[in-house]
């Protein structure tokens, strides 16, 4: 399986996570290629970056939870409490550094391209674990 962007879920506000001061906001799409299947499969959600986590909403095709904070990932159950998710906090820092568009960090794990689209740029993976989940971002 190979992923065109990194996996994360939907985030619902969770008061024990609010967070005081949104850096960063937006919208994502992200595609996800599985081998056997001539079409990606396609998320939409949004997203809150502020210093003290992350908050990942997807809203389509299936509402899920995700949530960074100090260092650790939690979803959030039936009931919206948050679940550790063990073994997935090496990727906080890689997700951080794409967020935040922290180029020196970037740079120790991709090469960087430019992209067609003004003020984008491609990254691609230089460790093979990266290269065995992503093909670029």
């Amino acid at each position: 399986m190979r992923l065109s962007v990194l996996l994360l879920s939907v985030l619902v506000f969770f008061p024990v996570f609010a967070s005081s001061a949104v850096t960063e906001q937006g919208t994502f799409s992200q595609e996800k290629h599985f081998k056997g299947f001539n079409k990606p499969f396609i998320s939409t959600g949004s997203f809150e970056l502020a210093e003290d986590g992350l908050t990942w909403q997807v809203e389509s095709p299936v509402k899920s939870t995700l949530l960074i904070k100090q260092g650790q990932v939690y979803t959030l159950n039936d009931q919206g409490e948050p679940q550790l998710q063990k073994g997935a906090e090496p990727y906080v820092n890689l997700l951080q550094a794409i967020l935040k568009h922290d180029e020196v960090a970037l740079a120790e794990q991709f090469t960087m391209a430019e992209h067609a689209e003004p003020g984008c740029q491609t990254l691609l993976p230089k460790d093979d674990l990266l290269k065995q989940l992503f093909s670029q971002f």
